[in-house]
């Protein structure tokens, strides 16, 4: 699979080597799940790209929608 530009994903605090290895890792699971089909390795990299993204999002939801509460 070809190196892709590595985007900060939230607040992890993750170095680009760490991060990359988490979007490889998924991208690899990904293509294994799709019968390991050849030439769709940019596709594989931007779908676990998208999916970490969102995973990093829903973990931690913006403080604004947390709203204020008072007892």
């Amino acid at each position: 699979m070809s190196d892709q530009g590595v985007t900060s994903l939230g607040d992890g605090g993750e170095d680009g080597t760490a991060l990359e290895g988490r979007i490889r890792e998924r991208a690899h699971h990904l293509w294994e799940l799709e019968g390991r089909q050849e030439g769709r390795d940019e596709e594989y990299w931007h779908r676990a790209e998208e999916q970490l993204q969102s995973d990093a999002q829903a973990a931690y939801p913006p403080s604004a929608s947390r709203g204020h509460r008072t007892s």
